[in-house]
C-alpha cells in the first residue's frame, strides 16, 4: 500500500477543519523551559532525571498523582500519571520509571491514554500548536521522520530535539485520527528507527 505524503495530509486536515495558520505562542503548557543559553533542558517541572518516584510525588505535591495499573510502553514503565490541562484539553503526564530502580527517567504527555494507542478519546487539535511552540523555543527539529506508517497503515510523523540532559520527542502517532504524544526523557543512547515502519531516513531540519 502506498503511503500518502504526510505534509499533504496535514495541509488537507487544516483545510477541512477550517483551521487558521498556527502562530507560535507558548501558552499551551507543553513547553518545558530551556536554559538561557538555549543549550539544555534540565528535566520536567522541577523533576530531574533519576529522581525516585516517591520523591517525585513530594515535588509534585500540589497535584494529585493518579496511581494506575503498571503499563510498559516503549521502554518506559508507568505507574503514575499527573492530570494536566493543555490549552483547553485534558491530558496526563505519565512518569516514566526505570523498572530496576524506580527512578523517573522521562515524562510522556498523553491524552486519553489508558494503555491503548488507538482510541477515540486520544484525538487532539494541538499538534500544530505544539510543533510551532517547540520550534520557537528549541529551534528546528534535529531529526524529522515523515514517510512512516503505523500498524493501521495510517501515516505517522515524529520530530526530535537532542539536548545534553533531555531528549524531546513530538509524535503524531496517527495523522488522520490526530493521536499525539510528547516525551521529555533522559537521553538513552539507543538508536531510534522512527515512529513505525519508515521508508525514508529522518532529516535534520536545521539545514
Amino acid at each position: 500500500m502506498k503511503l500518502r505524503k504526510t505534509g499533504a495530509v496535514l495541509a488537507l486536515l487544516a483545510i477541512l477543519s477550517g483551521a487558521a495558520p498556527v502562530v507560535a505562542h507558548a501558552d499551551s503548557g507543553a513547553v518545558e523551559p530551556i536554559s538561557r543559553d538555549r543549550a539544555d533542558i534540565a528535566g520536567w517541572r522541577g523533576l530531574t532525571w533519576g529522581t525516585p518516584i516517591g520523591r517525585a510525588e513530594v515535588l509534585l505535591g500540589k497535584e494529585t498523582l493518579e496511581h494506575q495499573d503498571a503499563i510498559e510502553v516503549g521502554g518506559c514503565y508507568f505507574t503514575r500519571a499527573l492530570p494536566l490541562r493543555l490549552r483547553n484539553e485534558s491530558w496526563q503526564a505519565w512518569l516514566c520509571e526505570d523498572w530496576r530502580s524506580g527512578a523517573v527517567i522521562g515524562v510522556n504527555l498523553e491524552k486519553g491514554f489508558q494503555g491503548l494507542f488507538f482510541d477515540d478519546s486520544r484525538r487532539t487539535d494541538l499538534f500544530e500548536t505544539f510543533l510551532a511552540e517547540f520550534t520557537e523555543h528549541y529551534g528546528p527539529a534535529h531529526l524529522f521522520w515523515e514517510q512512516c506508517h503505523n500498524a493501521r497503515w495510517n501515516a505517522t510523523v515524529q520530530y526530535k530535539w537532542f539536548f545534553p540532559t533531555t531528549t524531546v520527542s513530538l509524535l503524531l502517532r496517527d495523522v488522520p485520527d490526530r493521536w499525539v504524544s510528547v516525551r521529555f526523557e533522559k537521553p538513552t543512547g539507543l538508536p531510534d528507527f522512527g515512529p513505525g515502519v519508515c521508508v525514508t531516513l529522518p532529516v535534520d531540519l536545521r539545514g
